[in-house]
């Protein structure tokens, strides 16, 4: 499986970017792209808090976020076999 890492730094068009992988899940999902995340836009920026980083809202309900994302990709992973991950 391919794994693609988008990173972007604050006002650089990351949430619309993920805004639209979000909206367009289920079509990638059919065609071997899987991106799953928490929320539309700015969903993963819970997973800062895996590597003992803080994000604007409660850290620890946001490290439960992270870490109850990771358990769902890694399900749907095991029943879709993606080619890729976003």
């Amino acid at each position: 499986m391919d794994v693609v890492l988008h990173i972007g730094d604050a006002k650089c068009g990351s949430s619309s970017i993920q805004s639209s992988l979000y909206k367009a899940q289920d079509s990638l999902l059919e065609q071997g792209i899987l991106y799953h995340a928490p929320r539309p836009a700015n969903g993963h920026s819970s997973y800062i808090t895996l590597f003992g980083g803080k994000t604007r809202g409660n850290n620890a309900e946001q490290f439960d976020v992270a870490q109850i994302n990771i358990a769902e990709t890694k399900e749907l992973i095991r029943r879709f076999a993606p080619r890729h991950l976003v």
